[in-house]
């Protein structure tokens, strides 16, 4: 009995995880992490078959399953973390000296979105100023902005810093993905960096879903 209440349990959680038209998809994901051990494996199966090789499987992968597969990984990510006691793999990078001097020297210069940068750099600093580095949002705000600053003579290296901020960066290259089209031939080199940095961030999740069995 209890074996089929587990079994029953994990497909709610396959279930759920997939439910992202819903109004309170956020609520979901949350339940679907407090549901512990029961739901890692459907969300260790639903991220470890996602390939994103061809142009054909981005087209898909775009249109029906980049909030379900970033929402998978986080609340995966969500229930590693409690069953640690809490402890995150999570990088500070909102201290670092050469990214704040870099965002703090007029951005917009450094990118073929400026409007994109100095929308997200404003919403950035309110949440430094209200909520402080510690708050889950400004690791995603900062993200939007770095994956941006294509024109900036350090942009690998941003990218690469983009990367270390690990899960909540599935957000940020979700917006880019949403906000910049496949016709805007100026912004196209951060969409296809932002592709990139989606298929690693990916590549790592699976890997840690491969290390967890």
């Amino acid at each position: 009995r209890e074996a089929l209440d587990e079994t029953l349990d994990g497909h709610l959680a396959g279930v759920l995880i997939r439910l992202d038209g819903a109004e309170n998809y956020m609520q979901l994901v949350r339940e679907v992490a407090a549901m512990g051990e029961v739901a890692r494996v459907e969300l260790q199966a639903l991220i470890s078959v996602q390939r994103l090789l061809e142009e054909d499987e981005w087209e898909a992968f775009k249109g029906r399953k980049q909030t379900i597969v970033a929402s998978a990984c986080q609340a995966l990510e969500d229930l590693s973390s409690s069953e640690d006691g809490g402890a995150s793999e999570r990088v500070n990078l909102h201290e670092d000296e050469k990214i704040r001097s870099l965002i703090s020297d007029r951005p917009h210069r450094l990118t073929s979105d400026p409007s994109g940068v100095m929308m997200y750099l404003r919403t950035y600093k309110n949440s430094l100023n209200r909520f402080g580095a510690a708050d889950p949002d400004s690791d995603f705000l900062l993200a939007s902005i770095l994956v941006r600053l294509d024109q900036a003579d350090e942009y690998p290296e941003l990218l690469e810093r983009v990367f270390e901020i690990g899960t909540p960066a599935f957000t940020a290259l979700h917006n880019v993905f949403e906000q910049i089209p496949e016709r805007d031939m100026k912004k196209r080199e951060i969409l296809k960096q932002a592709r990139i940095l989606w298929g690693r961030l990916l590549a790592k999740a699976r890997a840690k879903t491969k290390g967890k069995k």
